[in-house]
């Protein structure tokens, strides 16, 4: 029985871009990984995030920020994958780097950062930290 993670996928797409010190990097779509990537640009982690539809499937294009030639995102980390599911109460989510990094998680309210779950105090379950 095979899994496949394909937000996993997604992040390590991101992650080895920035290690190859690529201007933007071409992904598959799906409404999921859009809404965490416009999550990662209004963060600041991303310069832009487009989507794209040609005669392959559709696409989300994202271009990486650097600054000051070090890359915006220093590492992704995936927390709740297909085998092992991690959920928290809005009262105990986990902070990142001390509040210098960004939790995202999937809430009944939709995707949100960890800030403003807390502000809306909703829980659910935890797909991602990045600093």
């Amino acid at each position: 029985m095979a899994v496949h993670d394909s937000i996993g996928d997604f992040l390590t797409q991101i992650r080895n871009a920035y290690k190859a010190n690529l201007s933007s990097c071409l992904v598959r779509h799906s409404v999921l990984k859009e809404k965490i990537a416009l999550i990662f640009f209004k963060q600041g982690y991303l310069s832009s995030c487009k989507f794209l539809e040609n005669s392959t499937g559709k696409w989300l294009s994202l271009q990486l920020k650097y600054v000051e030639g070090a890359p915006a995102l220093c590492a992704v980390t995936r927390i709740s994958k297909p085998g092992c599911r991690v959920y928290s109460a809005s009262d105990s989510l986990p902070r990142v780097l001390n509040g210098m990094g960004v939790l995202v998680l999937s809430t009944s309210k939709g995707l949100l950062t960890g800030f403003e779950a807390k502000k809306m105090k909703v829980g659910g379950e935890l797909i991602c930290s990045v600093y």
